[in-house]
């Protein structure tokens, strides 16, 4: 049987030859119409420069794929926080010897401080690493301490692999934004979370809270209902992912109060949000004497939030204490 352009009997696809299908018979061999223009034929090596190419694009969305993945708060991307402190503007040579500078300087610091407190604190050598059975004036040197280390381990690690991958020509100094935010403008529990805090969660847990918002309660955006679910859900999906942690270094899912600690700052956020609105009626405009009152605030809030989560933790030696001491190394159960 002859195919002609005319002819369709439902199955002409499969009726035509490979050769046709991949441009490599003329017309006249098949019987379709002579006038349909013969294909090109290929230039010399064009399939080798083709097969280059094909695997030229497949590795670069690889690589794109990966610098996605790997960008856990999108700097660079357009999810990227507009929080971050500025960027970096010199070369790869100088950015590596700042972040040299900048790692040294937070070890000589921690050990410095470690070291110093060993010897103030003489309840640390009697074993006794539990925030909340410290004296009151403690309490505050402890926090402040144990945010710090937080923040100084985390630097330390961003700080390192930001010199390898800077170093061996993996990225840009732009590329690494300073991890933490200014300590100056902590003066609200929600600048503190979303400025100050680290924002490496930040686009996997909001992007939950969106979810949940906008398409499973179809929330509409901007308005104070989806703000909040929003808020809430990040809180609680990152209690959970700090609860597993600390079920994976040895703590039972009873004993852990992570999930609780997390949903009282979201909660300590909503009414925080309240009591700024309706200062804000009032005429309250913010100052200096505002926001030092904004940073007692914190500090309180802190100061009786805290102690509750981590002293659990404190008790399987899970945490070291302001001295360095863990409570087993100190010889407590």
């Amino acid at each position: 049987m002859r195919l002609s352009p005319h002819h369709d009997d439902g199955k002409r696809s499969r009726r035509l030859p490979n050769g046709l299908r991949h441009g490599r018979l003329h017309p006249h061999r098949v019987g379709l119409d002579p006038h349909l223009p013969a294909p090109a034929r290929p230039p010399v090596g064009a399939s080798t420069q083709l097969r280059a190419d094909r695997k030229g694009a497949h590795w670069s969305t690889r690589k794109w794929g990966l610098r996605l993945s790997s960008s856990l708060r999108g700097v660079g991307w357009s999810n990227e926080p507009k929080v971050f402190r500025p960027r970096a503007t010199w070369n790869s040579s100088h950015f590596v010897h700042r972040q040299e500078s900048r790692v040294n300087g937070y070890v000589g610091g921690r050990c410095r401080y470690r070291h110093s407190v060993r010897y103030a604190v003489p309840s640390i050598h009697e074993g006794r690493c539990i925030v909340w059975e410290r004296p009151w004036y403690w309490k505050p040197v402890d926090m402040l301490f144990w945010l710090t280390m937080v923040e100084g381990n985390a630097v330390l690690i961003h700080g390192a692999v930001s010199i390898l991958s800077v170093a061996l020509h993996l990225s840009r100094p732009e590329d690494w934004t300073h991890s933490f935010g200014y300590w100056s403008d902590a003066y609200t529990l929600r600048r503190f979370w979303g400025r100050v805090w680290h924002q490496f969660l930040r686009g996997f847990l909001s992007a939950h809270g969106k979810f949940m918002a906008r398409q499973v309660l179809n929330l509409k955006a901007g308005t104070n209902a989806s703000s909040y679910v929003q808020l809430y859900v990040a809180f609680v999906l990152s209690g959970i992912m700090h609860l597993v942690a600390e079920y994976t270094a040895g703590m039972g899912w009873t004993n852990s109060t992570s999930v609780t600690f997390f949903l009282i700052q979201a909660t300590g956020i909503a009414f925080e949000d309240g009591v700024i609105a309706a200062v804000g009626r009032l005429g309250l405009k913010e100052a200096r004497s505002v926001r030092t009152l904004g940073f007692l605030w914190v500090l309180v809030w802190f100061y009786m939030t805290l102690p509750p989560w981590w002293d659990p933790i404190h008790r399987l030696g899970l945490l070291a204490c302001s001295t360095g001491h863990s409570s087993q190394g100190s010889g407590t159960s």
